[in-house]
């Protein structure tokens, strides 16, 4: 990259969703999710807009949460996480001689958290709900195919790929807010 250009990259996710208990450990949610990107390189010359990405649709998924009782550190819960989601996409490519490409979005969520309780509930003050820790580990892949092929001479220019795989630690103090 020449000298004083600098990348811009820009994102927005938008979702609203709904869920039910179907029983205790068991639940299931719905909803809508619209995402824009725009990455743009800055300096130099003129600023140049490469891409604005977006795409937007619908999603389903389940959470269940297994209790599991090995001894008084380790009684916990495992929970585990997957949904699957269906977007409608537009790369607009604004910055270059290129048309725009729309396609569809295939991709699912999943994930696997390791919940305990550090301290029993107390009955009054910080810890009136208990600490609890967590060890999670979640990820996605997102699949976009093109509806429209920009390059006929090259058959797999047709498709991106996203796949996000991290781990997380952490305490939570809960609330009765």
């Amino acid at each position: 990259m020449p000298p004083g250009v600098t990348i811009d990259w820009d994102r927005a996710e938008y979702s609203a969703s709904a869920g039910y208990a179907v029983t205790d450990r068991l639940s299931v949610f719905a909803g809508y999710r619209r995402s824009d990107m725009e990455f743009n390189l800055l300096g130099g010359d003129s600023d140049v807009a490469l891409f604005d990405y977006q795409n937007e649709g619908p999603f389903l998924g389940a959470n269940y949460g297994l209790p599991v009782n090995i001894n008084e550190w380790l009684n916990g819960t495992l929970a585990l996480n997957l949904a699957v989601a269906r977007f409608d996409g537009e790369i607009d490519f604004s910055g270059a001689e290129l048309p725009n490409v729309t396609g569809d979005t295939v991709g699912f969520t999943a994930g696997a958290a390791w919940i305990v309780n550090l301290i029993a509930p107390a009955d009054r003050g910080l810890f009136a709900n208990g600490l609890y820790y967590t060890i999670a580990v979640d990820g996605y892949a997102y699949h976009f195919d093109q509806d429209n092929n920009v390059d006929p001479a090259d058959p797999g220019g047709d498709e991106i790929s996203e796949t996000v795989i991290r781990g997380s630690v952490g305490l939570s103090v809960p609330s009765n807010l």
